[in-house]
């Protein structure tokens, strides 16, 4: 009997330190999605195939649509004018490994480092993503690295079901994106992108939660340095929760940038403010709505006094009606832009049927229209020839997912 009693002793004084010090943990989610896109001009890389527009951006000789700028990805591999079908995990896919360590006293070393991977093109290094070291106590959560933004986690991308597909809300009229950033830059650190060179505090307690980023790195580059941040406070219940949130970077470079926007890397700001908030009826029904406010300069360094800005209100507006293994989706969303006068604006709206096969793999099917209306009664010329003055973007969609 006392044997047993000393192996039971030693076994369980040799686990103590294994529990204390978990394994790491390997994760990732795996996406393809196939999409047939119809481009009236919307969203075709850099615009250089949408020419005549007359959109009032101060001092720019070639302002394009939206009044920001977006990316030859995606739905944007469709030139304007033309219709076509495309292949695509939409900057879903991520591998990475977490863990942490008992230190003892409710106190834990956490950690994260996480890879943006491109599933349909077998490509590793698509991106940067989260990668910290921190801190978790009864506290709070403290973390040093590159970090998931206050801004963009609260409500934003949670609230779209539909992110990183072809027919999610942001950068397509129902929350800012890319299309409310006119270089590329300070925009990213809104409702795109991660936070780098930054640290982060987190706390919640038993109705409300405080989220925010800092950057005091003078030597960062565009995603985070000397006094950018991001910060959201939220007050939540069981069935519903409202947030504030804010976002503001100053992006300061070596590089000059003129007025054709030859320099993505230009000196420039972006700032963002949102209110919104979510309510579930019982487990059928959810409803989101969000509003945001955002301000993005560039200053031009060929000796044009005049400052490039951009100004936009964005509302968005969410249902997802759950039936079982069934979610049946409907989003709206108007972004309204201004720049020194009327820049036109963005209708978006998608309807999709989502079926989860269990918690790890889920598929759907869907459509997403988006339509900017050029203001002044203005014209642009697609890369077909033909003329409009609204530049639109269909998609139908259908797409895989896995989560490991």
């Amino acid at each position: 009997m006392n044997k047993k009693l000393i192996a039971l002793a030693v076994g369980a004084a040799m686990a103590a330190p294994m529990a204390a010090s978990a394994a790491p943990t390997f994760y990732g989610q795996l996406q393809a999605e196939i999409g047939s896109i119809d481009n009236g001009g919307y969203g075709d890389g850099n615009g250089a195939n949408v020419i005549g527009l007359a959109i009032p951006i101060k001092g720019s000789k070639d302002p394009k649509y939206p009044p920001g700028t977006r990316q030859a990805s995606g739905a944007g591999k469709v030139q304007s004018g033309a219709s076509g079908i495309i292949i695509d995990d939409n900057k879903r896919g991520r591998l990475g490994v977490k863990g942490s360590e008992d230190l003892g006293g409710s106190l834990k070393a956490i950690y994260k480092f996480e890879w943006q991977v491109e599933t349909t093109a077998a490509k590793v290094d698509d991106g940067t993503r989260e990668a910290y070291v921190g801190l978790k106590g009864g506290w709070g959560e403290f973390q040093v690295g590159s970090l998931k933004s206050a801004y963009k986690y609260t409500g934003g991308v949670k609230y779209d079901p539909l992110v990183a597909t072809f027919l999610e809300a942001r950068s397509n009229g129902g929350m800012a994106g890319r299309d409310t950033d006119l270089n590329r830059g300070a925009g990213r650190f809104g409702q795109h992108g991660f936070l780098s060179n930054s640290l982060s505090y987190r706390y919640k307690g038993k109705n409300w939660s405080l989220w925010g980023n800092y950057s005091p790195d003078q030597a960062g580059g565009r995603d985070g340095r000397d006094g950018d941040y991001a910060a959201s406070f939220k007050f939540f219940a069981k069935n519903w929760e409202v947030f504030v949130a804010a976002v503001s970077n100053n992006t300061i470079t070596t590089g000059d940038i003129d007025q054709n926007n030859s320099n993505p890397d230009s000196p420039d700001s972006y700032d963002a403010v949102k209110v919104g908030g979510q309510f579930k009826l019982g487990k059928a029904h959810r409803f989101s709505v969000q509003y945001e406010q955002t301000s993005q300069g560039t200053v031009f360094t060929d000796g044009d006094p005049n400052n490039q800005d951009l100004e936009a209100d964005v509302i968005f507006l969410g249902y997802v009606f759950q039936m079982g293994k069934n979610q049946f989706i409907a989003q709206a969303g108007k972004s309204d832009f201004d720049s020194g006068g009327d820049a036109g604006d963005t209708t978006y709206y998608a309807l999709a049927w989502k079926y989860k096969f269990s918690k790890k793999t889920s598929a759907w099917l869907g459509y997403r229209s988006s339509d900017y209306s050029i203001p002044d009664g203005g014209q642009a010329t697609l890369s077909d020839g033909s003329t409009t003055s609204n530049l639109d973007l269909t998609a139908i969609s259908a797409g895989l997912r896995i989560d490991f």
